[in-house]
């Protein structure tokens, strides 16, 4: 069996997608550019056992993604529009305004949204209150309708195209 190579540390390309590009795409929403406070910069770092997460420093200036083993495309472009969104909704933590305009950003940029949000909120209150639950919960649906939408780095590609 073939071992896997890992990336290089910093490494921009992720299963074929110029992940900058991406995220310059991202600023360039016309809900983001609305709100946007500050132009944040992208890191990515590559790190150990799985999934992805991703961090907004506000003080920083910079979002940075933290990619690992078994990551798909739709988590690691969902959590980075996820992180930009934060920017464009500065002290709005995880709130209706943030949902909204992650929301937003997600049909801007993909064509996809959670269509009824008020279901998510309910569902919110029967999962009991942890600051950003609802948040999270759109997150979810939001990389599964973007998993849906293409399941490889080349039909990505091509989706951008086409858009």
């Amino acid at each position: 069996m073939k071992r896997e190579r890992k990336p290089e540390a910093g490494s921009f390309i992720f299963q074929g997608v110029d992940l900058r590009r991406e995220f310059e795409n991202m600023l360039k929403l016309p809900v983001v550019r609305t709100y946007l406070w500050e132009t944040p910069t992208l890191k990515v770092r590559h790190g150990k056992y799985t999934g992805c997460s991703g961090m907004a420093n506000y003080t920083k200036k910079t979002v940075t993604v933290t990619i690992r083993g078994q990551a798909t495309l739709a988590r690691v472009l969902e959590v980075m529009l996820h992180e930009v969104v934060h920017f464009a909704a500065f002290k709005q933590h995880h709130n209706d305004v943030f949902i909204a305009r992650l929301n937003r950003a997600a049909h801007e940029h993909w064509g996809i949204r959670v269509e009824r949000l008020s279901e998510v909120k309910s569902a919110h209150r029967t999962l009991g209150a942890h600051r950003g639950r609802k948040a999270y919960q759109v997150d979810r649906l939001l990389t599964e309708l973007l998993s849906g939408k293409f399941f490889r780095a080349a039909s990505y590609k091509w989706l951008m195209r086409s858009a």
